[in-house]
């Protein structure tokens, strides 16, 4: 439970495959050391990269509610895309002027617009398409018990229990697991 830091040394470590399925918990920040000092429990994003780029696969996230999705997606899409206003294609924008001092020449600021969307396009596995957020990342959410359609709903707790992962997910030689598992 949770995306702990380190989480692909440490499957490496165990000679175990980096999973493909994490499940993200409704309290991201473990804030135990003091409210401004903590460990992030939802370190997805090299993961997420690692499947990616090296087996050209999504990882699942399991997700509490829309709005977790939500706030993954924004602050995701920044990190892979970059900024939103560098990455609107209908009214491209090249830098920001409070990004520089006034006195730095415009025609030597750098094109962020040029610059990201160059990074996003320049990736063979995705034949040179535009990267988009779900080509890294899919999101499943906890069935509710509270979800009159939910199967045996009286055995869940609060949360409920994740979907099951499409099979295509679960590589029991990638993951290191015997057959018979």
């Amino acid at each position: 439970f949770g995306i702990p830091p380190e989480t692909i040394k440490d499957s490496m470590r165990l000679g175990i495959g980096v999973p493909g399925v994490y499940v993200v918990p409704p309290e991201r920040f473990c804030r135990e050391m003091g409210p401004a000092l903590g460990i992030n429990l939802a370190e997805f994003e090299f993961p997420a990269y690692f499947n990616f780029f090296v087996h050209n696969k999504p990882i699942i996230l399991v997700v509490d509610s829309h709005d977790a999705e939500s706030n993954i997606r924004r602050v995701f899409g920044e990190t892979l895309l970059g900024p939103a206003q560098f990455r609107n294609h209908d009214k491209p924008k090249a830098n920001e002027d409070e990004d520089f001092d006034p006195s730095f020449p415009v025609e030597a600021r750098p094109n962020f617009y040029k610059e990201f969307y160059n990074f996003r396009t320049s990736e063979e596995c995705t034949n040179y398409e535009e990267l988009r957020i779900d080509m890294l990342l899919s999101f499943q959410h906890f069935t509710s018990k509270e979800n009159p359609s939910a199967k045996d709903s009286s055995k869940r707790d609060k949360l409920g229990i994740p979907p099951p992962p499409p099979i295509k997910f679960l590589d029991m030689d990638e993951m290191g697991m015997p057959d018979n598992v």
